[in-house]
């Protein structure tokens, strides 16, 4: 024991008695205390558990009383502990554990206080999926507001046992490649009012009782009757959605009837299914959805805005792999909007260092490898990948929404640049470019926005040869290439961060774009990973240089 976690033992068994809390015992790592919180004027009797002294695990509160946890249903782990706070929300100080296991306590007192004298029915209805208590788990991909027939198939598996998916009969190929004959029914039933566990008698075990509880939520019979088909009871899976939650509901036969039907005809289960509603016991089950749109925008506070936005990277190197990959995590590549990746080089053993493939991936085309890499994130992402120069495909780029230079070249982005702002200037559409650049062996990373605006194109921040605007490198700060030898050119290295600062700048610049279109945010943005030897200008819109000879030239 260290000698930190033997001063956090003694605060915390300090503060614990001093609140009126008793040691009872430590067996198998776990040190266990017993004492009473008080919520309003219930006296509600706990035991702590601690492992960790220093609280980098926080320690768990059980409920002793039997009715009051009853009451708790919902704010229970799996192991019956109470749901008080996550440890990513608290921050424990290590040094004061006295202190905090007093706000573990205050935190659980507060969980108290809420359920026990606050709850309402819409705490009740927004905290339905934890009241249902699911014994088995499966997946959705379904679009919003879906019900109907649908199909279960068999996705992947994990920890030996198949994960299910729940998906639309025009989907299941995307998901699963089970034969047609094992994929199985499934029926979403949409509630018009939202769930509540205790309404009705609640759902009860069997198959009569549920079919009489969300009788109270649904007000479609024949939708009710559909879902609840002898065929689907009995060997299907019944998907249960509403405002406040989705879960789902599976039956299982008596022993001894499942036994004596296992070789019946169909007809004859389904008759022995409607007189035997009582005997079908209900296992419930949780059901997540994976549908790409909830995985997107899970823990964001507003929908991602490239949802929907058709994104073409040039260049599959350090950069634009990062880039691709969390440009798909961001709501880019959905199968109506696809992700186009262009890159003429193979991927090489030299490439390892700094980029996302991996060694299987060596002497493939980049830009295929790197699409199948995107596609395996999620079955519904449309990725394609161009082993080809960028400028013998630029009569597709107009079709994207944002085109994003990662290839780092000042000669590729030029003329990259130089289409664009051309084709503007002739009255046609072309999409808006973000080029990102690494200066100074990974010094700094910079990234600049090109729109149809009055500021400044890509060459107007290279007016010169050799001359920068908004430079972050000190003077005097060079960039070192190393030699390449016959068959390999020479490199700029750089450290591993580098790519993934550039990455990370790109994505935040096409969010902030995709977001505001025409006000984006600041067109140049900086960010550096060494103070010493960089001076990163202010982010800002740079005005357009007068002489520029892409953007103030002659149009021919």
């Amino acid at each position: 024991m260290t000698p930190l976690e033997t001063r956090a033992w003694a605060a915390l068994d300090a503060a614990l008695k001093a609140r009126g809390f008793a040691y009872v015992q430590s067996r198998r790592g776990i040190t266990r205390y017993r004492g009473d919180l008080r919520s309003g004027r219930t006296t509600i009797a706990v035991a702590v558990c601690v492992t960790d002294p220093v609280m980098t695990t926080p320690p768990k509160i059980y409920v002793e009383d039997l009715a009051i946890r009853r009451r708790l249903l919902a704010h229970l782990n799996a192991d019956d502990s109470l749901c008080f706070a996550e440890k990513e929300v608290e921050e424990y100080d290590p040094y004061n554990a006295g202190g905090a296991i007093l706000r573990v306590l205050e935190s659980a007192k507060e969980t108290l206080d809420q359920v026990l004298h606050a709850s309402t029915l819409a705490d009740r209805q927004r905290e339905f999926v934890s009241y249902w208590n699911p014994d088995t788990y499966l997946y959705t991909d379904l679009p919003a507001g879906f019900s109907g027939r649908a199909r279960c198939c068999t996705w992947n598996r994990v920890g030996g046992r198949d994960s299910l998916v729940i998906t639309t009969p025009e989907r299941v190929s995307r998901w699963s490649r089970d034969k047609p004959d094992d994929v199985r029914q499934a029926y979403v039933l949409r509630g018009n009012r939202p769930f509540d566990i205790r309404r009705g008698g609640g759902p009860g075990k069997t198959l009569a009782t549920l079919k009489t509880w969300i009788a109270h939520f649904v007000d479609e019979p024949d939708a009710i009757a559909h879902a609840f088909a002898p065929a689907l009871v009995d060997e299907g899976h019944i998907i249960l959605a509403a405002e406040n939650g989705v879960v789902a509901a599976s039956f299982k036969w008596p022993e001894f009837a499942r036994i004596a039907y296992a070789k019946a005809p169909q007809n004859r289960r389904a008759r022995s299914i409607s007189h035997g509603e009582n005997e079908m016991t209900l296992d419930r089950g949780l059901a997540d959805s994976v549908a790409l749109p909830d995985l997107v925008n899970g823990r964001l506070s507003a929908p991602s805005p490239l949802i929907g936005k058709a994104v073409a990277v040039v260049g599959a190197g350090a950069i634009g792999s990062r880039v691709c990959l969390e440009l798909a995590r961001s709501g880019a590549g959905q199968s109506q909007r696809p992700m186009l990746i262009i890159d003429g080089d193979q991927f090489s053993t030299a490439n390892f260092g700094r980029h996302v493939l991996p060694v299987s991936a060596v002497r493939l085309a980049k830009a295929g490898a790197l699409a199948a890499e995107v596609r395996r994130l999620h079955p519904d992402l449309t990725v394609e990948g161009v082993a080809t120069d960028v400028f013998g495909v630029t009569a597709r780029l107009q079709d994207y929404d944002l085109v994003i230079d990662a290839t780092g070249s000042t000669p590729v982005g030029l003329r990259l640049n130089d289409l664009a702002v051309t084709t503007r200037r002739l009255g046609k559409p072309f999409p808006p470019v973000i080029h990102a650049a690494i200066h100074g062996n990974g010094l700094a990373a910079q990234t600049v926005l090109v729109t149809r605006s009055a500021h400044a194109c890509l060459k107007c921040l290279r007016p010169n040869h050799g001359e920068l605007k908004a430079n972050p490198l000190k003077p005097g700060v060079t960039t070192a290439v190393e030699s390449g030898t016959c068959g390999d050119g020479a490199h700029i290295n750089y450290a591993a961060p580098a790519p993934m600062l550039a990455a990370t700048l790109v994505v935040q610049a096409a969010l902030e774009w995709a977001a505001a279109p025409d006000m984006p945010g600041p067109r140049v943005r900086t960010r550096v990973l060494d103070l010493e030897h960089t001076a990163p200008p202010k982010d800002r819109n740079w005005p357009i240089e007068p002489l520029c000879p892409a953007c103030q030239g002659p149009v021919t």
